[in-house]
């Protein structure tokens, strides 16, 4: 789906960064950085956060089936570390990972869908 950014007078494709919802209003129109994944959206004039970012809020990542542990925390992949040094950040990754039993997650590129293969992981 193309959305029409009126400001820009730009074609944008809905890829899931952006809000679409707040094109109808004054000031809904605006290119912003998400302070988050630095990717640029378009969106309300004071939003800090673009729609996947702003999702991983309020999606949490189920519990561990190997152990059952609740504490699952989102890393960033070492290379992506190591990427940053070297002055590379576009190459950030992310994983689930379980504290207790040391159980990873499969890979993304955002945090949000790294919850949501964590989620849907086959186990």
């Amino acid at each position: 789906m193309m959305m029409t950014n009126k400001m820009f007078n730009q074609e944008l494709k809905d890829d899931g960064f952006n809000f679409p919802e707040d094109t109808a209003h004054e000031n809904g129109n605006y290119n912003n950085l998400c302070c988050k994944c630095k990717v640029t959206f378009v969106g309300h004039k004071r939003r800090v956060l673009c729609k996947r970012c702003e999702d991983a809020q309020t999606i949490r990542p189920t519990k561990c089936p190997f152990c059952g542990n609740n504490n699952i925390v989102i890393h960033p992949n070492s290379l992506a570390i190591f990427g940053c040094e070297m002055g590379h950040p576009e190459i950030d990754v992310f994983y689930a990972h379980c504290d207790q039993c040391g159980s990873d997650g499969p890979q993304s590129d955002c945090e949000t869908e790294a919850i949501k293969l964590w989620n849907k992981r086959i186990w």
